[in-house]
C-alpha cells in the first residue's frame, strides 16, 4: 500500500515540476546535486517486554532531515515491525518476549541533495543509535526508508549479587567459595589453572593472573572475577545488544564485561593490601595544667606506627594542642588558661605496607593516656592520621588576693638565709626553684655592688640588700596572680613591709623587697687639732674629726658653736666664746655628734659602740634620743691651763730652691698654731731669712746670685705669739718644722726659735750633646721567597752604633717583622712570597751624641737601602725602620707553548696573522708596530734579509721565518733560575726556536720551507684529432678503439 500511494504521489510531483521549469528547460540545464553523506538517527528507545513503540526519534544529516509522513503504520516518519511475525506494529502494541523487532526511519533530502551517486546507487551510510544500520533503500519519490533491525527480546536478568567473597589477606591464597543471586543468570563452573567454579583472581599490580597456590602480597592490589550466564530466556544485554548487567562483590558495586555467548565477567578490585595497624597507644601525656606550657614529650606505642617529626612554633615531633575555647593552635610557649579546654593532637605516619585501616576500611582505633581517640585523615593519601583526645575544660581562675612573707633581715656578719615562709590562699613559696641563683625558691642581693649572694657571703654594714621570693599559685585548682589584662593583682608583703610583684607567668611571680641600708656602726671617734686650755686663750670650736659618717650638731649660741661647748671644771660653770682660760684651772671639753644616713654609734642592744679620744685623751660618751636622731657626746678633760703653750710643729713653704745665676728668696710662708714671722733685716738677713754658702762657708746677700756646683742652707727665724713656746720645760726648742715639706734643723733664738734647711748641691753644666744628623743602613738584602733574612748590615753615622742585643728574632741589634703575618721572624725562619716585612735597626748613641732634639724627639734621619725609614724612640735606644715590598710569589714555569692555525707560506699570497697560542699561565701578544709586527706576529724573508708587512706576498724560491710573542700571565715565566727560555714551543707541530724579550715576553720562530720555484708557463695545445672511432651499426657492439694526436696531449686510459 505504501508503495502504491509513493508511486501516485511521484507522478503528481513530477507533472508539477515539468510545468514549472518547462519554459526554462531551454538553452539551460540543471546542476548536479550534492549526495547526503551521513543520516545519524538518534534517541530511539530499545524495545522492552511490555512496553510500546517509541516514535521520537531525531535524525541529523546534512541535506536531509527525518518526514513527517504519517499515514498506515507510520508515525512522524517511522515504522516498528514485528519481523518474527511479518506484521506492522500500531502504537498501542506491546513488544513480546522471544520477538525479533526493526525499526523503520522515512529520510527526505532537501532541494539540491540526493541519496545517489551518479551511477544510481544509493551510497548514503546511516546509524541508529550509533549502530550501523544495512544499506537503506531509496523510493521512487527520492526518500530514503532506513532500518535497524534489533536482536530477539529476552527477559532482562535482574541485579546480581555476589556474596562470601573473602577479602584479601597478605599471605592467604585467594577464595573461589561465593554464592551468586539475581533473577535469570546461573554460574559458569569453568575450571583452568586460574580458573575454579566460575572464579578467577587477578594481580592488578603486577598485572597477571593468579594461580588458585598463589598468595596475596602486601603492597598488592588484587581483583576478583565472577563468569556467570544468562539462564534460558534470559539476556544481560538489552535488544540493541548493550549490555546493561549490574551487580554487586561484597557489597560492593562490581564492574562488568561481556563476553561471547552473552558471558558476562562481574569484577571488582580491593584496595592494595596492606597489614593494618591494630591499635595506637599514646601515653604519657601531661594533662594541662593552667600556667604550664603543653607537654610534648609523649609515648607513641603500635605495631607499623611512627612519630611525625614535624617541628614549628606550634608543634613539636608531631605534638600539638588546640584551644578549643579560641579555636587557635597553642604555642609552644604559651601556658594553659584557666577556663579553656584544650585536646592534644598527635600525628601519625604508617610505616612501609601498614595502613591505619584494614582492607575492608576498618579505621584503626587508639587511646590517650587509656582514653578512647578520635582518628582524623592529615593527608591525601590517607598515610598521616592524626589521634587526637580533648581534656576535660580547666577551672576558673582565682586571683590570690595577698600574700604574707617572713624572711631573716639581714644583719652585718651574719650570712643570708635562703628560706621563706608565707601565708596565703591558693600560692606557695616554690621551695624547689634553683635557677638564676635563687636557691629554696629565695635569692638575695648586693644592691650596692649589684652582684647575687651565695650562702657562704656575709652581710656588710653599709650596704642596700634585696630579698626576691619565688611564689607559685594552686593553678590547678585555678589561682593566679593575674587580672584579665596580665596585671599581676596579689598583694605582697615582706616582714610586714610592702613590697613589690613581677609577673613571670600568670601563675607564678617574684616578690621583691629592698631593706634599707645596713647602717655601718661607728666604732671609734678621733677628735684632733684641739688647742689645750691655755691662759689667756679663749676656748676653740674649730676641730678636726675622723673617720667619716658623722658630722657636728649644727647648734650654735653664745657659748657653743656647731655642738663644741667648753665647762671650767673648777669653777663649775659653763665657758662662753669669749672667755678666756684661766691658768690652774681644769677644762672640760664636750663635742655633739650626729651620725650620717647609713651609719650608726649604736650597736643591736641600742648602746653607743664607739669610743672616742680628744688629741690623745680617752673620752666619755653619753646619748640623747632627739626627736629624728640620736645625740652622741663625747668628753674629755684637759690638764689644768697652763701659762703657755707649746707649739706642736711648723711649716714653711713657698721658699724657692736654688738655681744658678738667680737670687735668693725671702718671700716665705709661715703655718702654724702661736708661731709668726720674724721680720728682722740686717747682717745678710731679710725678713727673718737668711742664706748661707756651705760651699763657700759664707753668707749670701740679697743681691748675690747662687753659684752652680755649690750648696745653700736657708735659715728661717720665728717669734711665738703671747701664750705660746717653741721650748719645753727643759729650755730646748721642742717644735718640729718642715721646710718645703723636707724636715728642718731647730735653732735656739733669744727673740724665738730658728728653722733650717740645706738644698742640694746646684749641677755643674754639661756641654750639650751633638745631634746626630743621619744614620743610613746599607747592604741589606731585599727579603725573597724561601731566603732567610740577613742581619749583616752596615750602618753609617758618626756618634751612633748598633744595640748589641740577640735573642730568636733578633741579631746584633737587626728584627724582622712579618707584616702579614703580624708576627716577629725567628732567625732561622724563611720569607714567604706575597708577606710585606718590616726591618728593624736598634741603635744607640755614643757618648756627647744624641739622637733626640730639644724637645725630646728623633730628629736624626735615617735610611735603609736608600730608601726613608721611620724612627721610634724606645728608652735608650732609637730604632729605624723600613717596610720592603710585597715578596713575589716565585713564578710556575711554563711547561709548553702550542702555536697552531700559522698559515704555511704560498708564493703570492700575504703573511698570516691570526695564530692560536695554547699554553697554561701564557697568552699570545696583540703587539703592533710599523717595522712589521701585526697581532703579535712577526714576518721575516730570509732570502731577501727584511721584514714583512701585512699588505706584502710570499715570492716563489724564498724561505720564511715566522715569529709569533707569546706573554706570561701573573705567576707564571718562561725563563729558569738563570734567566734563560726554558719553555719549549711548537708551530703547527714543529719544534720552535725562542728569542727572549725581557723577563715576561718570549718570541717562538719556525722557518718554514724554501717555496719552490717558479714553473715555466704551459704551452698552448693548438688541436687534437681523434681518429679510428667505428660508426654504430645495427647489431654491432661499440667501438672502444681510437687514437688521439696532437702535441702536448695523450689519450687517457
Amino acid at each position: 500500500m505504501r508503495q502504491a500511494i509513493r508511486r501516485s504521489l511521484s507522478a503528481l510531483v513530477m507533472l508539477t515540476l515539468i510545468l514549472i521549469v518547462a519554459p526554462t528547460l531551454a538553452g539551460h540545464t540543471a546542476s548536479a546535486a550534492t549526495i547526503v553523506s551521513n543520516v545519524t538517527i538518534t534517541g530511539v528507545e530499545v524495545p522492552e517486554i511490555g512496553e510500546t513503540p517509541d516514535y521520537y526519534a531525531t535524525a541529523t544529516a546534512t541535506g536531509a532531515t527525518l518526514q513527517n509522513y504519517n499515514e498506515g503504520s507510520w508515525k512522524r516518519g517511522v515504522r516498528w515491525v514485528n519481523e518474527t511475525d511479518n506484521k506492522n506494529m500500531s502504537a498501542t502494541d506491546t513488544f513480546k518476549a522471544g520477538k525479533v523487532y526493526a525499526v523503520y526511519f522515512c529520510i527526505e533530502p532537501k532541494s539540491g541533495y540526493t541519496f545517489k551517486n551518479s551511477s544510481g546507487n544509493v551510497v548514503t551510510k546511516a546509524t541508529v543509535n550509533g549502530k550501523a544500520t544495512g544499506t537503506p533503500t531509496m523510493f521512487d519519490d527520492g526518500t530514503l526508508e532506513v532500518k535497524y533491525t534489533f536482536l530477539s527480546l529476552k527477559r532482562k536478568v535482574g541485579a546480581v549479587t555476589i556474596t562470601g567473597v573473602d577479602t584479601p589477606v597478605i599471605g592467604k591464597t585467594p577464595d573461589y567459595v561465593v554464592s551468586v543471586s539475581g533473577t535469570g543468570t546461573k554460574r559458569d563452573n569453568f575450571n583452568t589453572t586460574w580458573w575454579k567454579n566460575g572464579v578467577a583472581w587477578r594481580d592488578v599490580t603486577a598485572d597477571a593472573s593468579m594461580k588458585t597456590t598463589d598468595t596475596f602480597k602486601a603492597g598488592h592490589s588484587y581483583m576478583v572475577r565472577v563468569s556467570l550466564y544468562p539462564a534460558d530466556g534470559y539476556s544481560f544485554s538489552n535488544a540493541a545488544g548493550d549490555l546493561i548487567a549490574s551487580g554487586k562483590i561484597g557489597g560492593k558495586e562490581a564492574e562488568t564485561l561481556l563476553l561471547g555467548d552473552e558471558n558476562v565477567i562481574f569484577e571488582y578490585t580491593f584496595p592494595a593490601l596492606v597489614n593494618p595497624i591494630p591499635y595506637v597507644v599514646i601515653s604519657g601525656v601531661d594533662a594541662p595544667v593552667i600556667g604550664r606550657t603543653p607537654d610534648y614529650d609523649v609515648n607513641v606505642t603500635g605495631t607499623g606506627v611512627k612519630r611525625d617529626t614535624v617541628t614549628n612554633d606550634t608543634c613539636k615531633n608531631g605534638v600539638f594542642w588546640m584551644d578549643e575555647t579560641t579555636g587557635w593552635k597553642v604555642k609552644t610557649t604559651e601556658t594553659f588558661q584557666a577556663g579553656h579546654t584544650y585536646k592534644v593532637c598527635v600525628s601519625l605516619y604508617a610505616e612501609t605496607d601498614y595502613a591505619f585501616f584494614d582492607i575492608a576500611g576498618n579505621l584503626t582505633k587508639g587511646t590517650i593516656n587509656g582514653k578512647p581517640a578520635e582518628a582524623h585523615e592529615y593527608s591525601f593519601d590517607k598515610t598521616n592520621y592524626g589521634y587526637e583526645y580533648t581534656f576535660p575544660a580547666l577551672p576558673e581562675r582565682t586571683i590570690v588576693s595577698d600574700a604574707a612573707i617572713a624572711v631573716t633581715a639581714p644583719k652585718a656578719g651574719n650570712a643570708p638565709v635562703f628560706k621563706a615562709t608565707m601565708t596565703a590562699t591558693g600560692a606557695k613559696v616554690k621551695g624547689d626553684y634553683a635557677d638564676n641563683d635563687f636557691r629554696n625558691g629565695v635569692r638575695w642581693t648586693n644592691v650596692t655592688d649589684n652582684r647575687h649572694m651565695k650562702p657562704t657571703d656575709v652581710f656588710e654594714e653599709g650596704k642596700v640588700y634585696k630579698v626576691d621570693v619565688y611564689l607559685v599559685s594552686d593553678h590547678e585548682s585555678g589561682y593566679v596572680f593575674v587580672d584579665g589584662l596580665s596585671l599581676v593583682r596579689t598583694k605582697a608583703t615582706v616582714n610586714e613591709g610592702t613590697a613589690a610583684a613581677t609577673r613571670n607567668s600568670d601563675t607564678s611571680i617574684t616578690v621583691s623587697y629592698e631593706f634599707p641600708l645596713l647602717n655601718r656602726v661607728i666604732r671609734t671617734v678621733t677628735i684632733t687639732d684641739v688647742d689645750a686650755p691655755v691662759a689667756g686663750l679663749t676656748p676653740d670650736y674649730d676641730i678636726t674629726m675622723s673617720p667619716e659618717g658623722f658630722h657636728r650638731h649644727e647648734f650654735s649660741n653664745d657659748s657653743l658653736t656647731e655642738g663644741v661647748y667648753w665647762d671650767d671644771v673648777t669653777d663649775n660653770k659653763r665657758v662662753k666664746k669669749t672667755d678666756t682660760f684661766i691658768e690652774g684651772h681644769e677644762y672640760k671639753m664636750t663635742v655633739t655628734l650626729i651620725s650620717d644616713d647609713g651609719y650608726t654609734f649604736l650597736d643591736e642592744s641600742g648602746d653607743i659602740a664607739a669610743t672616742g679620744t680628744i688629741d690623745g685623751i680617752a673620752t666619755e660618751t653619753s646619748k640623747e634620743n632627739g626627736i629624728d636622731r640620736v645625740f652622741i657626746y663625747f668628753k674629755c678633760i684637759f690638764p689644768k691651763a697652763k701659762a703657755t703653750a707649746l707649739i706642736e710643729s711648723v711649716a714653711i713653704t713657698d721658699v724657692d730652691a736654688p738655681e744658678a745665676g738667680a737670687t735668693p728668696d725671702y718671700d716665705v710662708t709661715v703655718n702654724g698654731k702661736g708661731v709668726v714671722r720674724d721680720n728682722y733685716t740686717g747682717s745678710s738677713w731679710m725678713n727673718g731669712v737668711l742664706w748661707r754658702d756651705i760651699t763657700a762657708d759664707a753668707p749670701v746677700n740679697p743681691t748675690d746670685t747662687f753659684v752652680a756646683g755649690h750648696q745653700y742652707k736657708v735659715f728661717v727665724s720665728l717669734i711665738s705669739d703671747a701664750s705660746y713656746t717653741f721650748y719645753n720645760e727643759g729650755g730646748d726648742v721642742a717644735t718640729t718644722g718642715t721646710i718645703n715639706g723636707f724636715a728642718a734643723e731647730t735653732h735656739k733664738y733669744s727673740t724665738g726659735a730658728g728653722f733650717s734647711y740645706a738644698f742640694p748641691a746646684l749641677p755643674v753644666p754639661v756641654a750639650p750633646a751633638a745631634l746626630i744628623e743621619s744614620v743610613a743602613i746599607t747592604d741589606v738584602d731585599a727579603p725573597a721567597a724561601g731566603q732567610t733574612p740577613d742581619y749583616d748590615v752596615t750602618v753609617s753615622g758618626e756618634g751612633c752604633h748598633k744595640e748589641d742585643y740577640n735573642d730568636d728574632s733578633t741579631k746584633g741589634g737587626v728584627y724582622w717583622y712579618d707584616v702579614t703575618a703580624d708576627s716577629a721572624v725567628k732567625t732561622t725562619d724563611t720569607f714567604i712570597g706575597g708577606h710585606e716585612y718590616m726591618l728593624v735597626v736598634y741603635m744607640t748613641s755614643d757618648d756627647g751624641y744624641t739622637f733626640l732634639n730639644a724637645g725630646g724627639d728623633v730628629a736624626t734621619a735615617g735610611t735603609i737601602n736608600g730608601n726613608a725609614a721611620e724612627t721610634h724612640k724606645g728608652g735608650a735606644y732609637v730604632s729605624f725602620m723600613y717596610t720592603f715590598p710585597k715578596v713575589a710569589v716565585p713564578a710556575t714555569l711554563i711547561e709548553s707553548v702550542t702555536i697552531t692555525g700559522v698559515d704555511a707560506p704560498v708564493a703570492g699570497a700575504t703573511p698570516d696573522y691570526d695564530a692560536t697560542v695554547s699554553g697554561t699561565g701564557c697568552i699570545k701578544s696583540t703587539h703592533n708596530t710599523s717595522d712589521g709586527w701585526n697581532n703579535g706576529m712577526f714576518w721575516y724573508d730570509n732570502t731577501a734579509s727584511k721584514a714583512l708587512i701585512p699588505t706584502d706576498t710570499f715570492v716563489a724560491g724564498h724561505e720564511y721565518r715566522v715569529i709569533v710573542w707569546v706573554m706570561s700571565k701573573s705567576g707564571y715565566t718562561f725563563l729558569n733560575e738563570s734567566g734563560d727560555v726554558a719553555t719549549p714551543g711548537t708551530i703547527n707541530g714543529n719544534a720552535a726556536g725562542t728569542v727572549k724579550y725581557g723577563t715576561t715576553s718570549v718570541g717562538f720562530k719556525y722557518d718554514f720551507p724554501a717555496l719552490p720555484e717558479a714553473a715555466a708557463p704551459a704551452a698552448l695545445i693548438e688541436s687534437v684529432t681523434v681518429t679510428g672511432v667505428t660508426p654504430p651499426a645495427v647489431g654491432q657492439t661499440p667501438s672502444y678503439d681510437a687514437t688521439v694526436s696532437g702535441t702536448g696531449c695523450i689519450k687517457s686510459t
